[in-house]
């Protein structure tokens, strides 16, 4: 059993929020950023090490990653995907920056994109170079005593437009790829969007397993 949500492409009516300029983004306090994060319900992408929790707004970590990287089998190239949304990603991370005193941003070795005013930590090698855990466990270790805060690179985009626009957005980039793949290529798509529309017509043969994530 689920829980459908349908979707209508040309609705007129959302929720709006407040926008800034890039100026006013620089400037905001961290109390400013954590409400309307919370308030668009954006809050809810960021992590906690340990545990993988929702983190309580109230609380500070002691250290926050962004996980601008992504070694994981077939998926998509975070460099394509920021990019094309280099403006946001920037705004998105002088934001995310404002939660915590110590900010990490991790990217590979080979990646052209901007960090901003950011210094980026570099990660080479197969899988698991790319995870978040390998980046805290090297940078900044969490325990039960010491909180981390994590979220990644596409979640830190939607934020970023989040205060330029103030229009939450819920379109995500994605690799539709796999030896049963009739065209692997990426997909824009919507947070929660049904696997089964997403392969139907895509898939060659019939003994095929459909993966959400990492394999």
């Amino acid at each position: 059993e689920s829980l459908v949500i349908d979707c209508e492409a040309n609705s007129t009516e959302s929720v709006s929020f407040k926008s800034y300029n890039r100026d006013q983004i620089a400037n905001l306090n961290r109390e400013g950023v954590v409400e309307q994060l919370v308030a668009s319900g954006l809050w809810t992408a960021i992590r906690t090490r340990p545990f993988s929790k929702v983190p309580n707004p109230e609380t500070i970590p002691s250290a926050i990653f962004v996980n601008a990287m992504d070694s994981n089998p077939l998926a998509a190239d975070p460099q394509i995907v920021i990019k094309q949304q280099q403006e946001a990603f920037e705004d998105g991370l002088a934001l995310v920056s404002k939660l915590a005193d110590k900010f990490y941003v991790c990217k590979a070795a080979n990646a052209q994109f901007s960090t901003g005013k950011f210094n980026a930590h570099e990660f080479s090698g197969v899988h698991p170079a790319g995870l978040v855990g390998t980046h805290i466990h090297f940078l900044h270790p969490a325990s039960a005593s010491r909180s981390v805060w994590h979220l990644n690179y596409q979640d830190v985009i939607a934020i970023g437009k989040l205060f330029a626009t103030g229009e939450l957005d819920s379109t995500r980039i994605i690799a539709l790829a796999g030896a049963g793949v009739k065209q692997p290529r990426l997909v824009k798509t919507l947070l929660g969007a049904s696997l089964t529309d997403m392969t139907t017509g895509e898939l060659s043969g019939s003994d095929n397993r459909i993966i959400s994530g990492s394999v």
